[in-house]
């Protein structure tokens, strides 16, 4: 990763002083200003006084260049405020209870009421509603493509929002509703890493979130896994230690640096396990969805593979992407399947029922959720296997898909071609399957 050159502390104020001798009426010279800072520092403060007066050239008409000088002291206050609150965060104990308002005492808005933004904030104020099981409710994959129907099994998600005003927005987006989402948030991870210099993965999401002005430390706690707090200027992350894995860790980290670029406005966020998985609410639908996008910008993965977009997504391809990006499988397969232009999909399984999936564009089918694997398939064999093991098959791909979905565009019938299966046996039971359409 690489981070371009920034102004340290000591160059900014030589900035701001020089803008006030300018406002002032004064003509500043600016390699005296120049030789009161460090040799490193003085390119990027000349730069930056270029930039200034490009911006604001003398005489500087007074009310515009009071807008700029106060912008530059807001900036400033709340770097000294970001730098204070990652201080206070470096305190955190063990037992912590209140990670909201631990939080907002790091940022200094102790007192202030938060808005819950969260359906996990309207479980824990509502007595008597359990979170349910994200396994025992709606598919991710059938709310986020619109697709989800009734089932014979408990949806205490759909009951309770319901019943209950102020309850998460359920995600109910089309096929063409979603394409539009994602290209916007392709567009926004891609200008936020430009932004703040970053250029090759992995993405370091520690200085990411330090240029964003977001005080980020490790706490025990214990039901929330990521919790930030942001006054819609900086902000505060908590993340869960107990997690063990180190990629998840970093999704969730991800996951909440989206939280804080799209929903700002929200105050506070405590993100469970299920809403790091939730693609049922719209604003855990588009956090996971654009952290995502940070952790494997587009740009990124077509430097890495030219023709992703063209070839067949892979389990070798996908375990390629994981080191170099530093994420997870599931991750790395949702990704390389939106970004396909080939007929495909991931399906994944647990004792044998299809509990999540991720479709190309272009597939035209719905996977067949909520119900068993084909028998004949390797995905059906591996419930047996050990972690890591593999195999394939070539199907029907009636016996995976279902009805056309509403975006179908393509030219000949999708459940008409074979699919050609490769699964993988994955930790507690969970099977990862990679299905192409061929004709």
């Amino acid at each position: 990763m690489s981070m371009e050159r920034k102004m340290s502390d000591r160059a900014n104020e030589l900035l701001a002083d020089y803008h006030d001798a300018v406002v002032r009426g004064e003509q500043p010279e600016v390699e005296s200003y120049l030789a009161r800072c460090g040799p490193e520092e003085r390119e990027p403060l000349r730069a930056a006084i270029r930039d200034l007066e490009a911006i604001a050239p003398a005489p500087v008409p007074v009310q515009r260049a009071q807008r700029v000088l106060e912008s530059m002291r807001r900036a400033r206050r709340n770097r000294e405020r970001y730098e204070t609150a990652q201080q206070r965060l470096r305190s955190v104990a063990e037992g912590l209870t209140d990670p909201v308002g631990f939080l907002q005492g790091a940022l200094g808005i102790s007192g202030q009421r938060l808005k819950p933004a969260t359906e996990a904030a309207f479980y824990r104020q509502t007595p008597g509603h359990e979170r349910p099981d994200m396994l025992s409710c709606a598919s991710p994959g059938d709310v986020l493509y619109g697709d989800a129907r009734p089932t014979d099994r408990r949806d205490p998600i759909g009951l309770v929002r319901e019943e209950r005003a102020g309850a998460a927005k359920r995600a109910r987006r089309s096929d063409a509703e979603i394409a539009a989402l994602e290209r916007e948030l392709d567009r926004k991870a891609e200008e936020t890493l430009r932004e703040h210099g970053v250029s090759t993965p992995p993405v370091d999401l520690e200085s990411l979130a330090g240029e964003m002005l977001l005080a980020v430390a490790e706490a025990p706690i214990e039901a929330p896994e990521g919790c930030l707090v942001t006054d819609g200027e900086i902000g505060a992350i908590l993340i869960g230690s107990s997690m063990p894995e180190p990629l998840r860790r970093r999704f969730t980290l991800a996951h909440e640096i989206a939280h804080f670029i799209l929903h700002r406005d929200q105050g506070a966020f405590c993100d469970t396990s299920a809403e790091l998985q939730d693609y049922t609410t719209e604003l855990e639908q588009e956090a996971n969805l654009l952290a995502s996008r940070l952790l494997m910008p587009a740009s990124l993965l077509r430097d890495r593979l030219p023709d992703l977009q063209s070839r067949p997504p892979a389990f070798a391809l996908a375990d390629g992407l994981c080191r170099e990006f530093e994420v997870s499988l599931e991750a790395a397969l949702r990704r390389m399947v939106r970004l396909s232009s080939t007929r495909c999909a991931l399906v994944i399984s647990r004792e044998g029922v299809v509990t999540a999936f991720e479709r190309s564009p272009d597939l035209g089918c719905r996977v067949r959720w909520n119900q068993s694997v084909p028998a004949e398939s390797a995905a059906a064999r591996l419930q047996s296997a050990g972690p890591g093991d593999t195999g394939g098959s070539r199907l029907p791909a009636r016996r995976w898909l279902s009805a056309a979905a509403e975006s179908s565009h393509a030219s000949t019938d999708p459940l008409a071609a074979t699919a050609q299966e490769e699964s993988r046996r994955m930790e507690i039971g969970i099977v990862y399957s990679l299905i192409v359409l061929q004709p």
